[in-house]
Formats: C-alpha cells, structure tokens, sequence
C-alpha cells in the first residue's frame, strides 16, 4: 500500500533531518529552507547553500510502502524484491529462520546476487536458524561480535531498496504485531549499506564454539 501525500512529504522530512550529518545531536532544520537567513548555519558548519546543493536539490526519497503484520502478510512482500535483486542483497537479520525466505535467498545467490547476511550470534544458535544451510549453499554468513544484541532488522538490495521494520525474518514475525517499511532511496540504502559493512569487518565468519 502507498502511502497518502501528506505521509510521503512527512517521511521526507524526517529522512532530509537524518541525512544532514551523522551526529547523534541533530539541529533542527526549518520545514522551508529557503525562509531561513542566509547567515544563519543548519547544521554544523554548513551554509544553507551548501545545505541544500547536498541535500534539498536532490531526490532523496523515490518511494515509501508500509505494511503491517499479520494483515498485509509482510513476508510476501519481501519476497518480489530479493526477487528482483540483480546485484548484490545485504541482509543483517536479528533471527533468520522463514522458509520462504531463506529460499528466496537462495535463489538470489544461484543468479549470481552478491549475498551476505548477518546473524545476531546468540539467536543464530536456535535450531531452526538458516545459517548453517546459508554456509552450506555458498551464501556469505557472519555473526556479530560486537558487544550486546546485535537487534538489526533490515535488507539493502542493489544499493537502491530498503527493506526495514520490526519484523525478523521468522514465521512468528510475520504473523505477529510487526512493521515493515520499503523505501527506495539511493540515500537511505547507502547510509544502511556503511552500517552494514561497519558490523560485517568485525563479524566472525564462523560461530564461535
């Protein structure tokens, strides 16, 4: 399901606010930066000029679809998209273990799709995780090591998609209270896509013990 104008125009607020900088602390930014005075700073050391020549000038956002579980049956729509994927399908999952999707997974990586998935370590030790038969197709697995819960939930495909939420790739996810977001966004996929590989050079290629 789309969403409605005024919801498309409010998430892309809140993105061009996420994409300003990277700090934790953000400024807020006027809602039309072309009313703030020229000599007033956003954010950080950056002119409104040189704020809205990286950001406001560009399409940040091409698309948002939202689905709640059970009703829109949310794995059905994860499905088309690593479908879909040609190049390459970054997953960090908190629990891996929905059928449908792990074979949709390999299939991505039979066409060729660069595919690695990250696990949380503690919850890839159930036995109905799908690493173990991810390793054994020849799909990229790393656990995280890093200290605490590694509680990710989301999936980049080619740079371009991003498939978040609070719903884990599980049977139970999807037929629990959960959300999914998709956006289609070179900006979105490319700040997840830095998050990804930031977890994934400190990730052990194989679980410990």
């Amino acid at each position: 399901m789309e969403l409605s104008d005024m919801l498309v125009f409010a998430a892309i607020g809140v993105v061009v606010i996420f994409m300003i900088g990277k700090s934790n602390v953000i400024t807020p930014v006027s809602s039309n930066i072309s009313q703030i005075p020229q000599t007033q700073t956003a954010y950080g050391n950056e002119t409104i000029d040189e704020l809205k020549a990286r950001v406001c000038d560009k399409p940040l956002v091409e698309r948002i679809d939202t689905y709640f579980c059970p009703e829109d049956a949310c794995a059905s729509h994860i499905i088309p998209i690593i479908e879909g994927t040609q190049n390459t399908l970054y997953i960090a999952m908190y629990s891996f273990t929905h059928k449908d999707l792990y074979d949709a997974v390999i299939r991505a990586k039979q066409r060729g799709v660069d595919v690695r998935v990250l696990f949380d370590l503690e919850q890839s030790a159930g036995k109905s995780s799908v690493d173990e038969d991810l390793r054994t197709n020849m799909v990229q697995v790393r656990y995280d090591t890093n200290q605490g819960v590694m509680e990710n939930r989301y999936l980049i495909s080619d740079g371009r998609i991003s498939i978040l939420g609070s719903m884990s790739y599980s049977d139970e996810s999807n037929i629990n209270n959960n959300n999914l977001i998709v956006i289609v966004s070179n900006y979105i996929s490319n700040s997840y896509k830095e998050n990804f590989f930031k977890l994934w050079e400190t990730g052990a290629i194989k679980a410990p013990g």
